[in-house]
């Protein structure tokens, strides 16, 4: 039972946890089979039929199954083509642009560390 504690514990931790960079990064991370709801309603579906050990093996098994899941999909969507990466990140700093804020300065040293394409690091050139 401890076991299972423990691989429920991490495995959702781990799915919330990838969601969190993956939304650092730029991207959006909906796969996977449990989410936060299907989790909270599986597990509470074992408290309230007293099956709360085959509940908390299958949250531990399916949890970890989902972060895996999204891992390599952020994983395969940061491993792509530079060119789609940079038309994506240009797209989405054109939106950015479009709220009527004032032009921002910035010196030079800046711009090398300023708000890079998640893909960035593909590339030995930054191209801006």
């Amino acid at each position: 039972m401890v076991v299972f504690i423990y691989l429920a514990v991490f495995g959702s931790l781990m799915v919330s946890y990838t969601n969190a960079r993956a939304k650092g990064l730029g991207i959006e991370c909906k796969t996977g089979l449990l989410a936060r709801p299907e989790r909270v309603i599986l597990l509470a579906i074992g408290l309230l039929s007293n099956t709360d050990v085959w509940a908390l093996a299958l949250l531990a098994v399916l949890s970890n199954v989902t972060a895996v899941e999204r891992i390599i999909a952020v994983w395969r969507s940061t491993r792509q083509p530079l060119e789609v990466c940079d038309q994506r990140y240009y797209r989405r700093q054109t939106a950015s642009m479009d709220n009527r804020r004032a032009p921002t300065t910035f010196m030079v040293s800046e711009v090398n560390n300023f708000q890079r394409s998640p893909c960035m690091y593909q590339s030995s050139a930054v191209q801006w």
